[in-house]
């Protein structure tokens, strides 16, 4: 349900040398972002999005936290942050602390991730699907890749050249 009021645009660029820079963007409905805030209840804010919060996440992962910066609304709150990660592998522990839905495996030439973002399901019912694109469309989760070299699989993302999306 509250993947209905937290949109999350996600922009990972891996260098020739290894590193991943990334550049996230949430979009979270105030509603969201006061109950995150209630204490007890911080647990159901899905990810990190307060700058404390990011820059904890991001360093116990291996990286860090390069800006952070928020713009309130009057339904939402825009938060814009980039983060530096030294390799793949610690970018993936920054996706997924367990380590089960994102992975890396790097052999010789090749970094291999893999990522779950949503387990899937069945397919929604079209008047519903219309119903959520129309009260949520603002709130949507997208995530783009951009590689040193050619990508060579995706596995459901679209790539051109050296970028997935």
């Amino acid at each position: 349900m509250l993947a209905s009021c937290l949109g999350v645009d996600t922009a990972a660029e891996f260098s020739a040398d290894g590193s991943v820079s990334c550049t996230i963007t949430y979009t979270v409905s105030n509603a969201v972002l006061e109950l995150g805030a209630l204490g007890a209840n911080e647990s159901l804010l899905p990810l990190p999005v307060g700058q404390d919060d990011l820059a904890l996440a991001a360093t116990r992962a291996g990286g860090q936290l390069g800006s952070w910066k928020r713009a309130d609304g009057a339904e939402n709150a825009v938060i814009v942050a980039t983060l530096r990660f030294p390799d793949a592998a610690a970018f993936a522990r920054f996706l997924d602390p367990s380590g089960t839905k994102a992975t890396v495996t790097i052999n010789g030439n090749t970094t291999e991730l893999r990522m779950e973002l949503f387990p899937g399901g069945a397919p929604a019912d079209p008047d519903i699907d219309d119903f959520v694109r129309a009260a949520f469309g603002e709130y949507t989760v997208s995530f783009s890749i951009t590689a040193p070299r050619t990508i060579q699989t995706t596995d459901g993302f679209k790539a051109i050249v050296n970028r997935a999306t």
